[in-house]
C-alpha cells in the first residue's frame, strides 16, 4: 500500500523552484515557505495562511498555496471561491509572487483540474471532462497526474454498485469479531476509517477521528477505525499495534484490524491511506475517499439534514 499517496500533486508542485519576491522580508519569506509545508489537515493550512496574511505575503501567493493544498487533498469546498480569486486576477499573474507556477498556463491547468474536482462533487459529468480535458491541455507535462483522477474517477463510478458483504467477520483489536452488519445494526451507516501506524497522516488525525465520533453518534452513524497492516505484519503484530494506538489515543470507538487477507481492502481498491468508506446499512458505499474532503460532508448530510453539508 502507498503511504499518503494523496499527497503526491503537492510534492509534485512544490519540487519546482521557488520564485519568491526577493524584496520580502525575512518574516514574510518564512511565512510563504512554510505554506509549502505537507498539511494534514484544513485547519493546519489556514493556520498557516493567516500567518502570511499577518506576515505581508501576496494574496495571489496564499490563494495559489491554498489551491494546491485543497486539490493535493481533494478538499472541495474552498475551491469554488479561490478559483474565482485566481481567475480574476490572470490579467494581472505574477510569476514573482508564485511558489509553485513556472507561467499561468500551469496554473491554469491546475484551475481546470480544480473544477473537475468541484464537477465531480456535484456528480456534473459532463463539466468533469471538459475540465478535466482543459487541464491537460494548458498543462501537459501534469498529465500524469491528471490521468490518474480519470481513472480514479471511473473506479468510483464503478464501486458506486458494489454492495460490501455484511457478514465478514472482522477482529476488534482487543479480542473478539465483529461484521459490518452487526456494527452497522440499528443505525443509518458506518464510516470506517482505514489506517496504519506508519502513516503520518493518520496518527495526526486520529484526535480528528475521535472527536468525529463523537459527533456523529447523535446522528445515528457509528464510526469504527481499522488497522490495515495485517496483510503486512500478520494479524497478531497487527492487533498489537492497534492496542497501543487505541490506548494511546485513548480511541473509545469500535476498533478492528483488517483480516491478515485484506478482503476490504481489495474490495474497495484501497491504495491510499488515510482513507474513509461511508457504508449504509445495506452494504452500499456512500463515500469512499480522503477523511477532510467535502464528499465525506455531503455524503454525511444526506443521512442527517441536521449535519452541515460543508467543510
Amino acid at each position: 500500500m502507498a503511504a499518503a499517496c494523496f499527497l503526491c500533486l503537492a510534492l509534485f508542485l512544490q519540487s519546482l523552484p521557488a520564485a519568491t519576491n526577493k524584496d520580502r522580508g525575512d518574516s514574510a519569506k518564512r511565512a510563504a515557505e512554510h505554506l509549502k509545508d505537507d498539511f494534514n489537515t484544513p485547519q493546519q493550512f489556514e493556520a498557516a495562511a493567516s500567518e502570511a496574511v499577518k506576515a505581508g505575503v501576496a494574496a495571489q501567493t496564499i490563494a495559489e498555496a491554498r489551491l494546491v493544498f485543497c486539490c493535493a487533498n481533494t478538499v472541495t469546498g474552498p475551491l469554488p471561491d479561490v478559483i474565482g480569486q485566481l481567475r480574476s486576477t490572470l490579467p494581472n499573474w505574477k510569476q514573482s509572487d508564485s511558489l509553485f507556477f513556472h507561467n499561468s498556463n500551469e496554473l491554469q491547468g491546475l484551475l481546470s483540474y480544480a473544477q473537475a474536482l468541484v464537477a465531480e462533487d456535484t456528480n456534473d459529468e459532463a463539466s468533469f471532462e471538459e475540465s478535466i480535458k482543459d487541464a491537460f491541455w494548458l498543462d501537459p507535462e501534469a498529465a500524469p497526474i491528471y490521468g490518474k483522477k480519470i481513472l480514479s474517477h471511473r473506479k468510483n463510478q464503478q464501486q458506486a454498485k458494489l454492495v460490501l458483504p455484511m457478514n465478514l467477520e472482522i477482529p476488534f483489536s482487543n479480542g473478539g469479531k465483529t461484521s459490518l452488519g452487526e456494527l452497522v445494526k440499528g443505525h443509518k451507516a458506518v464510516l470506517l476509517d482505514f489506517w496504519a501506524s506508519w502513516c503520518g497522516p493518520c496518527m495526526s488525525l486520529m484526535d480528528e477521528l475521535r472527536t468525529r465520533a463523537h459527533k456523529l453518534a447523535s446522528s445515528d452513524i457509528v464510526v469504527a477505525g481499522i488497522n490495515a497492516e495485517a496483510s503486512s505484519d500478520g494479524l497478531s503484530r497487527a492487533k498489537t499495534k492497534a492496542e497501543s494506538v487505541r490506548k494511546s489515543k485513548r480511541m473509545d470507538l469500535p476498533w478492528l484490524v483488517e483480516p491478515a487477507d485484506g478482503p476490504l481492502t481489495r474490495l474497495l481498491q484501497i491504495d491510499t491511506i488515510p482513507r474513509v468508506v461511508l457504508i449504509s446499512s445495506e452494504g452500499k458505499m456512500l463515500y469512499n475517499g480522503y477523511p477532510n474532503d467535502g464528499g465525506l460532508t455531503r455524503a454525511l448530510a444526506k443521512l442527517d439534514t441536521q449535519l452541515p453539508r460543508k467543510e
